[in-house]
């Protein structure tokens, strides 16, 4: 029984709820409960609590506190979690863990247990590889991290979508582009997955501070096809990539591994790779014999073959 009169003096006498929680031994969620309806003026002074939860069970007390510490310690289950599966109230199981001591996890192990993860397939790290020479972007928090991607068209977003469909993602946005920018007076369109456990890897692959291209990058040509359509060009027949945002020693990195895939390119004076004619004619061919073009970027290989025929 949680006698509100009790937790009412204790706290006019002064005592923190981290002192009245020690003394009641009742959870932080009670107390701040109890005071709130006291200061509203509610005068309920017992708060009535059901059937111990062991008694429902049919095990003994000391049972139930052995299941309680497999479930949150062995089967990682949130407190919340707990009370669902036993069809408890949250603050009754809370007030459990206080009553027979049973030790918490730190803020940071609770949200490592609690993250989602995604399980990339191979193809989809070629995908991610792919965007992330372009405009990719994988953001971190302590223990995960996300896919955020900016693009011209609203179907590429629904299209990244659809390769990773174990992901979730939130509804593509417009950016607001001026009246007076020379690219384009069309929206440019954004969009972030929720964050996952196992991307955080792939975030300490490609960030070394500041971007870096991995050792261990997917040149294939499913990479190729999204770092074609998100940074790629046709420039008097050759095929050109954007590189700008990475820095030289990464640039010869990346350099190294197309000419070890028979690929012959320069880096210009923009920090942007080039493609000979004869490897530029190969690239494109890689990627349109495996991988289906969206409707919205095949101008780019329209350009690329007109170039060729002229």
């Amino acid at each position: 029984m949680i006698n509100w009169g009790e937790v009412k003096k204790l706290h006019n006498d002064g005592y923190s709820n981290k002192q009245i929680k020690d003394e009641l031994k009742i959870s932080f969620g009670s107390i701040q409960r109890i005071l709130k309806n006291i200061a509203e003026g509610k005068t309920r002074s017992v708060t009535n609590n059901s059937e111990p939860i062991h008694k429902r069970l049919k095990i003994t007390e000391y049972e139930y506190v052995q299941l309680l510490k497999k479930l949150y310690w062995q089967d990682q289950l949130s407190q919340h979690k707990i009370a669902n599966k036993l069809h408890a109230c949250t603050t009754t199981i809370e007030n459990n863990f206080t009553k027979y001591n049973i030790g918490v996890r730190s803020t940071s192990e609770s949200s490592m247990w609690e993250q989602k993860t995604c399980n990339l397939t191979d193809l989809q790290i070629e995908t991610l590889d792919g965007m992330m020479l372009g405009d990719g972007c994988l953001v971190r928090s302590t223990v995960s991290s996300r896919i955020t991607y900016g693009c011209k068209f609203k179907e590429t977003l629904l299209d990244i979508q659809k390769e990773f469909n174990q992901l979730h993602f939130s509804n593509p946005w417009g950016s607001k582009i001026s009246d007076k920018s020379w690219r384009t007076k069309n929206r440019y369109w954004h969009m972030k997955s929720s964050y996952y456990n196992d991307l955080l890897p792939q975030q300490k692959r490609w960030y070394k501070n500041i971007k870096t291209i991995p050792d261990d990058i997917r040149l294939t040509p499913k990479s190729f096809y999204w770092w074609f359509i998100g940074d790629g060009y046709t420039h008097h027949k050759c095929i050109i990539l954007c590189t700008d945002n990475f820095e030289n020693n990464d640039l010869i990195k990346l350099q190294s591994k197309l000419n070890n895939l028979n690929y012959k390119t320069f880096i210009g004076n923009r920090k942007r790779l080039r493609f000979d004619h004869n490897s530029s004619s190969k690239f494109i061919s890689d990627i349109e014999n495996n991988n289906t073009i969206a409707q919205e970027y095949q101008y780019k290989f329209d350009k690329f073959h007109e170039g060729k025929t002229k």
